[in-house]
């Protein structure tokens, strides 16, 4: 395995973490947004109405259907930027070639 590719794992392992600690630590808190408009008595009216309320999925409340959800998004995000990454390098190897 190479020295770059071994960063781009430890990179996807701390992201991974990161999902995991935030999960667990932010599944009940509150938004400090809303605490703080709500305190200064400020209503916000929205644009357009939103898909799922709060951030949420109704059908989903569980912190781990959340974990999960989070993990195999982290995981698809990673996978498609490596993929883009690893195309763009081969096309400039490529060009220089020529």
């Amino acid at each position: 395995m190479k020295n770059l590719d071994k960063w781009i794992l430890c990179g996807l392992m701390s992201a991974l973490v990161f999902v995991l600690l935030g999960t667990f630590v932010f599944y009940e808190s509150n938004e400090t947004l809303d605490m703080v408009a709500e305190r200064l008595g400020v209503i916000g009216e929205n644009l357009l109405t939103a898909p799922f309320p709060e951030y949420t999925f109704p059908w989903f409340d569980s912190v781990w259907v959340s974990l999960m959800l989070g993990m195999i998004s982290t995981i698809i995000i990673f996978t498609i930027t490596y993929g883009i990454g690893k195309l763009l390098a081969k096309v400039r190897e490529k060009s220089e070639t020529n």
